[in-house]
C-alpha cells in the first residue's frame, strides 16, 4: 500500500492479496472513498476491453450499504434537477450531513443530472411548467449564465416559476435514479460475490 497526498485528499494505491489494485482517494473528514483511476496489474486481463469488463466496479468505488448509495444518488439527482445551481454543493453536504446517505454518489448524481447540455433544458422546462402551475403570463427571460447574481437579477416573476416547476419535476428524475442505482448495485454486489 502506498500513500500520497494529493489536492484534496490521501491517495492510496491499495495492492495485495485482499485488495483491488484501485488507485483510490479517500478523504477524512468527509469520510468517503472515490476509486480515482483502477491500475492496470491484474494478470488475468490482458486486453483493453477485458480490462473494462472486469474493472466495471473499480472505477468508481462507491462504499456503503447500497440503500445508502442509492439514496445519496436519488437525493443528489433531484438538486441536480433544481433551478439551484450556486448551492448544489452546499445542498448535496447538508442533505448528507443530516440524512447520512452517501456524500460520494449524491454528488455524482448531481453532476450527472446537471451539466451544460441539460441545464438550459431544464431551465426553461421548470419555467414553463412552474408557470402553467401558478397561472402565471409568460415573460421572456435569458439567463446568461448561472451565477446567483444573475439569477437573483431576474426578479420573483421568474424565480417562482423557476423553482415551483424545478420542485414539481425534481422526483420524477430522483424516484426512477433511486431505484435504477439500488438495482445496479445490487447487481454489481452479487456478479462480484459470484
Amino acid at each position: 500500500r502506498m500513500v500520497g497526498h494529493g489536492g484534496r485528499g490521501v491517495f492510496q494505491l491499495m495492492a495485495g492479496e485482499d485488495a483491488d489494485h484501485s488507485l483510490v482517494r479517500t478523504d477524512d473528514a468527509l469520510g468517503f472513498a472515490t476509486a480515482v483511476a483502477p491500475v492496470r496489474s491484474d494478470p488475468n486481463v490482458t486486453s483493453t476491453v477485458g480490462y473494462a469488463e472486469t474493472g466495471d466496479a473499480r472505477f468508481i468505488s462507491l462504499k456503503g450499504e447500497p440503500r445508502s448509495i442509492a439514496m445519496g444518488m436519488a437525493v443528489g439527482v433531484f438538486i441536480g434537477v433544481t433551478p439551484t445551481i450556486p448551492f448544489h454543493t452546499t445542498l448535496i453536504i447538508l442533505f448528507s450531513l443530516m440524512w447520512k446517505h452517501n456524500l460520494t454518489s449524491a454528488y455524482l448524481g448531481s453532476w450527472l443530472i446537471s451539466n451544460p447540455v441539460t441545464i438550459p433544458i431544464f431551465y426553461v422546462g421548470q419555467y414553463e411548467l412552474g408557470k402553467y402551475l401558478l397561472g402565471m403570463a409568460h415573460t421572456d427571460f435569458t439567463l446568461m449564465d448561472y451565477s446567483l447574481h444573475s439569477i437573483l437579477s431576474m426578479g420573483w416573476h421568474i424565480i417562482l416559476p423557476l423553482l415551483t416547476g424545478g420542485l414539481v419535476m425534481a422526483p420524477f428524475f430522483a424516484i426512477p435514479a433511486y431505484f435504477i442505482t439500488y438495482r445496479v448495485l445490487l447487481s454489481l454486489r452479487k456478479k462480484k460475490r459470484s
